[in-house]
């Protein structure tokens, strides 16, 4: 369940903080994508995660 929130809420920030900045549909894909990696691996290297 922490695994979607992270995913929904993430992916709409990351999304909302690429359309301001400007980027089209493909920077905010690569952004969003690039993100939530970046987001999980430092959750995995905290060891956060189950």
């Amino acid at each position: 369940m922490l695994f979607l929130l992270i995913i929904v809420v993430g992916g709409v920030g990351l999304a909302r903080l690429g359309k301001a900045a400007g980027c089209g549909p493909v920077g905010i894909g690569l952004l969003v994508i690039f993100g939530l990696a970046a987001i999980f691996g430092f959750l995995e290297a905290a060891d956060l995660m189950d």
